[in-house]
């Protein structure tokens, strides 16, 4: 109880002392003041009388925190001292725009958190599935393919770590199934053999030994396959604390665990792994005391809550701010995201993704100087900008019903389901970033790789 209480404490400590340091409007201060109230009363419930484990309301809570209250007053604090007619992102400053962002972002908490938390009762039955003779030829046959495909893809995997040309001549689909698909085929076998080891300890058959030899292959695989030289951070944190989950549990067990690991991982581990996914030398050209030196390790963490990394909640303005001007879309960008698989030269006119339309109507009605047009808008965006504030009060309840599905799934004894709905909640951080297209894509690629094919492959073996 004391460490909740003073996980709380130092929330509160945290957004008073950017309170007092703020230099913004007091009408901005105050609907900060109360967004940050209406966040602390949930988590205080979360994590005072949730008995349920829910890293879904975790990632919810983090995003929310870190993404649309912490760094939005540090970015308006820097915008009032600063001489610039710009935010970072190109947008104009609106006091209206500032204000009506943080309704929109109000409303959708309000009504997220409360149709999680009154429903979540009824989310008790847990399915499970019976040990399958099958299960270690299904963890063999996958420990071949994904020799196989290690083999195939060794050259790619070694260009890819030295940052090589051949990198940035693969084309946008190879490189999506590449790091999407194959890159998470040994999963599957991995966290299978984990379930299988630890139900047969007292029976160490000569089965056991062989699984447990796989499972350390497919670790190494993995780690190979994802890692900062490797992939982007959007998948590394979803990868590796996913790898906690199914190897060492207890670290994350807990509604106050897995809060402060994620708040760890975003304030410090996130801005960090950027000295290296972010780098722009090889492998072979990199100084370890250059990179970890004390300047670039205060610039890294310094600067991030003021830059395009966390830009959400002027995303979201930006986009209120397009639909001022250009109306609502009425649906229309739920279509990349749902037929994300149609290639543009089949479907010439398929709809951009939302973060690049907002893109161009910010240089085209703010900043023309903006080169970057695929930009994130956060999922309450996206919501807004379909189907006004009745899309945000449907996408808040959509959210909240998807997660209480894999909040089943987390409590079941299918392995793999474990892994998808655990997956999903450290996921959800990027999902609600946006924009909704790539955060739909990059999961449901993955879940594809480590819970359908697997379930196809189990069930012709049955």
């Amino acid at each position: 109880m004391k460490k909740r209480l003073f996980l709380l404490l130092m929330l509160l400590i945290v957004f008073i002392v950017l309170q007092i340091s703020n230099t913004a409007p007091i009408q901005h201060r105050i609907m900060f003041i109360f967004s940050f109230g209406v966040l602390l009363l949930f988590t205080a419930f979360y994590l005072l009388n949730e008995k349920d484990f829910s890293p879904f309301i975790a990632s919810y809570i983090v995003f929310s925190f870190l993404f649309l209250i912490m760094a939005p007053i540090l970015q308006l604090d820097e915008y009032f001292n600063g001489k610039s007619n710009h935010f970072f992102n190109g947008l104009t400053y609106s006091n209206e725009l500032i204000l009506k962002t943080n309704i929109l972002i109000i409303i959708f908490n309000v009504i997220f958190f409360t149709v999680y938390f009154t429903f979540n009762k009824y989310y008790k039955k847990v399915k499970y599935l019976k040990y399958s003779r099958y299960t270690p030829l299904f963890i063999f046959i996958f420990f071949i393919l994904n020799l196989f495909v290690f083999i195939i893809k060794y050259d790619y995997l070694t260009s890819k770590i030295n940052l090589s040309s051949i990198v940035s001549t693969t084309s946008k689909m190879s490189s999506i199934l590449n790091a999407k698909f194959l890159f998470y085929l040994p999963f599957a076998p991995l966290v299978v053999g984990v379930y299988y080891l630890k139900n047969n300890w007292k029976y160490k058959k000569q089965n056991y030994y062989i699984i447990y030899s796989i499972v350390i292959v497919m670790l190494l695989i993995l780690l190979l396959y994802n890692n900062p030289l490797t992939t982007k951070r959007n998948a590394l944190g979803p990868i590796y604390i996913s790898l906690i989950f199914v190897l060492i549990p207890k670290w994350i067990n807990t509604n106050f665990k897995i809060l402060s690991l994620l708040l760890f991982s975003l304030i410090i581990l996130f801005p960090l792994s950027s000295l290296f996914t972010h780098s722009e030398k090889n492998l072979s050209d990199m100084s370890f005391t250059e990179i970890v030196s004390y300047k670039n390790v205060k610039e890294s963490v310094s600067s991030q809550f003021t830059s395009l990394n966390f830009d959400a909640f002027l995303m979201a303005a930006s986009t209120i701010d397009y639909v001022e001007k250009e109306g609502h879309t009425k649906g229309r960008q739920l279509l990349p995201s749902g037929l994300f698989f149609i290639p543009r030269a089949i479907w010439v006119d398929k709809p951009v993704t939302t973060g690049e339309m907002i893109g161009e109507h910010i240089q085209k009605h703010h900043d023309k100087s903006r080169s970057f047009h695929n930009l994130a808008v956060p999922y309450v965006a996206e919501s807004y900008i379909d189907f006004g504030i009745i899309g945000v009060i449907l996408y808040a309840i959509l959210l909240a019903f998807l997660c209480l599905k894999f909040v089943n799934w987390l409590k079941s004894n299918d392995s793999l389901r474990q892994l998808s709905a655990f997956y999903f909640s450290i996921h959800l951080i990027f999902l609600l970033r946006g924009d909704l297209t790539n955060g739909f894509v990059y999961y449901i690629i993955p879940f594809f790789s480590f819970f359908i094919f697997p379930k196809i492959l189990m069930k012709f073996l049955r």
